[in-house]
């Protein structure tokens, strides 16, 4: 949740686009829930059936940063996780 996609030069498909959104419009939350989801890798543990997404929040934070939470569960994990990003 906090790399960029394409920060890693010798992996540029790793990470996430959420420092393409623009905070507090009507379209953030989908937004945010669109780049959580096409994240890699977790778009791929998505897709295999290994984590399930309990929720996406995001809000507006200091100097219009959006500030993100990520709870998921590991399947066969009975306690929820979550990731954040800033």
């Amino acid at each position: 949740m906090t790399v960029r996609r394409g920060k890693i030069p010798v992996a540029p498909l790793i990470g996430n686009d959420l420092h393409l959104i623009v905070p507090g419009t009507k379209t953030t939350q989908a937004e945010v829930e669109e780049a959580v989801r096409t994240a890699y890798p977790l778009r791929e543990y998505l897709a295999a059936g290994l984590v399930e997404t309990h929720s996406v929040r995001s809000e507006s934070g200091p100097h219009g940063r959006l500030l993100v939470e990520y709870e998921y569960r590991i399947v066969g994990e009975t306690r929820n996780r979550s990731a954040s990003s800033s």
